[in-house]
């Protein structure tokens, strides 16, 4: 029997194969795409629009402090776009929407668009948000007669968020404005005094400009991609994230009535979301097995884009 050679390798010779078996093993992922042959395309669908987001939301939208102001798209001014995460996930569909214009981005994450908003959200007060609201109301006198679109995860700030993990929020307000800074419960009170507030913020905006508000989009409660994939992987083919459509219409029949309160002081053009994603029966959170959002209440770019031809008609109405 030949006697076994073991190979004495110098630590540099070491770290050589290493660096050759992490190569390796590296370009054999990226060949295989991460191993994704083991699964199946529905799975492959739904987890891939988790990621499917504004490729600019990290340099453009921030969470505090000033707005970095991007701008979408070439040529004049075509919309300007306010409003907090709901706002900017659809800013780029709004750019698509436009031909040969382009898009002002005016978005927050978490900013309402009321003026002299604060937020208590990480233990102290943060007036980011007022502080920018108050800046666009000024700053839109530079840009008469641009359409503004607001959109804003509003109902959220009245009642508190509806995802299960979260139902420890819905106790106490996190959103205030001076008259109601005392409120420790999301009374009458606090709800008719921010309402006023925000209606009285979008009737501003609107003086010299077309202002257009957008539906709540449906709260799915649920992150829709991961329980999609989730669901798809245990075999359940025809699985879809769907709330009852009665259940959307109590959760924002508050913002319907503020709607209404709104048009009857200033002008303003609402742009319908819930036709889209929702039938008599139920609000989804898919079209045909593809998630419309990126977690449980974001459009993706690919839902977002599917309102496109409501955002050409809305806007075209005023040219």
């Amino acid at each position: 029997m030949e006697d076994l050679v073991i190979l004495e390798l110098s630590p540099y010779s070491w770290f050589l194969l290493l660096v050759f078996v992490v190569g390796f093993l590296g370009s054999a992922v990226f060949v295989f795409r991460g191993f994704e042959y083991h699964y199946p395309e529905s799975v492959l669908v739904a987890s891939k629009e988790s990621l499917n987001k504004n490729p600019r939301r990290d340099e453009c939208h921030v969470g505090s402090g000033k707005v970095p102001e991007c701008i979408y798209g070439n040529g004049d001014l075509g919309a300007i776009v306010i409003g907090d995460s709901h706002a900017q996930s659809i800013i780029r569909s709004i750019e698509k929407s436009l031909e040969n214009k382009k898009v002002l981005d005016w978005t927050m994450s978490g900013c309402r668009t009321i003026e002299g908003i604060f937020n208590t959200r990480k233990g102290i007060v943060d007036r980011s948000c007022g502080d920018f609201v108050s800046y666009a109301i000024n700053e839109i006198k530079k840009y008469p007669n641009v359409p503004i679109i607001v959109d804003n995860r509003y109902v959220a700030m009245i009642l508190g968020p509806n995802e299960p993990d979260l139902k420890y929020r819905t106790l106490k307000p996190e959103e205030f404005i001076p008259e109601v800074q005392g409120s420790i419960n999301r009374s009458s009170d606090y709800i008719n005094a921010m309402n006023n507030a925000f209606s009285n913020t979008l009737c501003s905006l609107s003086q010299n400009n077309p202002l257009f508000l957008l539906e709540q989009t449906p709260e799915l409660k649920y992150n829709v991609p991961n329980t999609m994939a989730k669901e798809f992987l245990k075999g359940n083919k025809d699985f879809r994230v769907k709330i009852p459509v009665e259940e959307y219409e109590k959760r924002n029949a508050i913002f319907y009535q503020l709607i209404e309160i709104i048009k009857s002081k200033c002008d303003v053009n609402v742009i319908s979301v819930k036709d889209n994603f929702c039938d008599d029966s139920y609000c989804y959170g898919d079209i045909n097995g593809r998630p419309v959002y990126f977690d449980d209440d974001h459009l993706s770019e690919y839902g977002a884009s599917l309102l496109i031809p409501i955002f050409k008609k809305s806007l075209s109405s005023i040219q």
